[in-house]
């Protein structure tokens, strides 16, 4: 019976022996097949730039692996291989540094440009300039179009001219960013000497005309074989009759009768 006790005895302690192994054997290999969770730190996760800025997002990945970056819209911002972000336009975008197993956003907002300009309306007379001047809110190079040249045009550093009488538009961009400056040339001024002159035959006679915009007009007679006019408006008297001198400049129109007597 005794003999017995210690034959059941070593059987229960080698089945302890190996149940122990076992166990212990389960344990190491899940120990040593736990992974470490990964996670990803950045310098920024909010930022604000303006149009044409540039910055750095740095990224400190746990397992020290290199991320990749990507931009939920590289229309608004771009991101290349190092983290370097460039504001393109106004809108909003995510740039995410990833990892597998891991990856971090930084939100990146892109103000709109916004335009200053030194007067919203400007009035001229045909040859007359005005300096426009236009500031921008990220100091980028606005770009001057005059929505009709022939009334009034405009350089690239926004001096504009008046060209004829009427209304226009001047309008100025930015990174996408609109404004406009109304242009309206006026119609020009002339005052003249005289209305009404007699002359005798082979004399002459120079009338004055000013003009408003400074510009000199145009003379011309209706009756040439009466009485002539040049260009600085002397009036020679040529035969007996009347003529009529007409002084024009941008559809503004004067006269001057004159009379050649006997």
């Amino acid at each position: 019976m005794k003999h017995k006790f210690y034959y059941l005895l070593h059987y229960f302690l080698v089945f302890l022996f190996l149940l122990n192994s076992i166990c212990s054997s389960n344990c190491r290999t899940a120990a040593a097949t736990k992974k470490t969770p990964v996670f990803i730190i950045l310098t920024k996760y909010s930022k604000t730039l303006d149009i044409g800025n540039e910055f750095y997002i740095g990224a400190i990945v746990s397992n020290g692996k290199t991320p990749t970056w990507k931009s939920s819209n590289s229309r608004v911002a771009s991101v290349n291989t190092y983290g370097l972000v460039t504001a393109k336009k106004g809108g909003q975008a995510k740039i995410t540094a990833k990892v597998p197993g891991a990856e971090a956003r930084c939100i990146v907002t892109i103000n709109k440009t916004k335009i200053q300009l030194s007067s919203s309306s400007l009035s001229l007379e045909h040859g007359e300039f005005c300096q426009l001047r236009a500031t921008t809110s990220n100091r980028s190079h606005p770009q001057f179009k005059s929505k009709k040249p022939s009334v009034a045009s405009v350089t690239d550093s926004g001096k504009v001219c008046g060209e004829k009488p009427g209304s226009t538009y001047i309008t100025i961009t930015a990174d996408g960013t609109k404004t406009t400056c109304r242009v309206t040339v006026k119609s020009a001024l002339i005052k003249l000497s005289h209305t009404k002159i007699t002359l005798s035959p082979d004399t002459e006679k120079t009338l004055q005309a000013s003009t408003s915009s400074g510009l000199p007009p145009q003379w011309k007679s209706n009756k040439s074989s009466v009485a002539t006019v040049d260009d600085n408006g002397t009036v020679y008297a040529v035969k007996p009759g009347t003529a009529r001198i007409r002084v024009k400049l941008d559809g503004v129109t004067k006269y001057c009768t004159v009379k050649v007597t006997k």
